[in-house]
């Protein structure tokens, strides 16, 4: 899966943000909040990182998680930005 080339991440005012660009912003009204994870996530998306292997990043940086918590929670957002459009 991977980030449409239409959208982009920005950093607006502290905050991360996807925006549409090109022709999607035609459509597309707005830009997409991220928390921290999801800024992480998006980027390992850039980086053509599978979801497993996000999954795992996260589970090495956090102790606390199992990579089946860490892999649920990688296809929920995945499954988000799906329905919105921004991946494929």
């Amino acid at each position: 899966m991977k980030i449409k080339g239409d959208f982009v991440l920005r950093e607006v005012m502290g905050q991360s943000v996807a925006v549409p660009v090109g022709e999607t912003s035609k459509n597309f009204h707005g830009m997409i909040k991220l928390n921290a994870s999801g800024a992480e996530i998006w980027k390992d998306l850039e980086k053509g990182l599978t979801k497993e292997q996000i999954a795992q990043k996260i589970v090495d940086q956090y102790d606390a998680i199992e990579m089946d918590e860490a892999l649920l929670k990688v296809e929920t957002f995945l499954t988000k930005l799906q329905d919105a459009g921004i991946v494929e």
